[in-house]
């Protein structure tokens, strides 16, 4: 009897053994496999996450040239224009043609400034674009200004003698004249040099904050 159940027991553990290696070795081979699988996936993952990182910062550095090149260009302009602003503010005792070459050298500036800052409006930081925004009514009250200024001088001819005559109509300068005072001359020079600094100042600041 006792031989019987040393048999049955001896086969019952025999069994078991070999269900327990072949459930061990199953798993492993399914430990081996889902590692397999969670490192090529893990590997991608990264490889993935790599290249969209590249193309950031390609697009990422491409915008910053754009930028850095656009704020680099307006701001060259802006020192034209109120370096040219601040000879039309003195411009009083010029010569008539003096005065028509300045102004017309002042009208090409700020034509300039305009279109330049159209075109790259898109590209330029915000508070640069809302500075600018913010400073257009007197831009466009000065070119009012200038544009009054040339009518005046466009009245105006030289004579053989080398002497500047009045060749058009008093009523039109009497008017002309009547529209720049309204406009307050000294006023809007001032505003506009003023304002283009602190344009200028601000991109300045963009520049150090780059270094």
């Amino acid at each position: 009897m006792e031989d019987l159940i040393n048999r049955i027991l001896e086969k019952y553990f025999s069994e078991f053994k070999e269900y327990h290696l072949i459930f061990l070795i199953a798993f492993t081979l399914i430990t081996v496999i889902t590692n397999i699988f969670l490192s090529i996936w893990t590997n991608q993952r990264i490889e993935r996450f790599k290249n969209g990182l590249k193309k950031t910062e390609i697009k990422f550095s491409l915008y910053n040239e754009l930028q850095i090149k656009a704020l680099s260009k307006l701001y060259q302009l802006l020192v034209d224009f109120q370096k040219k602003t601040k000879l039309i503010k003195e411009s009083n005792n010029l010569s008539t043609e003096k005065h028509k070459n300045l102004v017309q050298n002042w009208i090409a500036i700020y034509i300039q400034c305009s279109n330049e800052f159209s075109m790259e409006k898109y590209i330029l930081p915000k508070e640069i674009k809302d500075s600018y925004s913010a400073i257009l009514t007197d831009y466009d009250n000065l070119l009012n200004l200038v544009n009054y200024e040339k009518r005046v001088t466009s009245l105006y001819y030289t004579n053989e003698n080398g002497e500047t005559e009045l060749g058009g109509e008093y009523k039109d300068l009497d008017d002309i004249t009547t529209k720049i005072k309204e406009l307050d001359r000294i006023k809007i020079m001032l505003n506009t040099i003023q304002k283009t600094s602190l344009l200028r100042e601000k991109i300045e600041k963009i520049f150090e904050r780059m270094e």
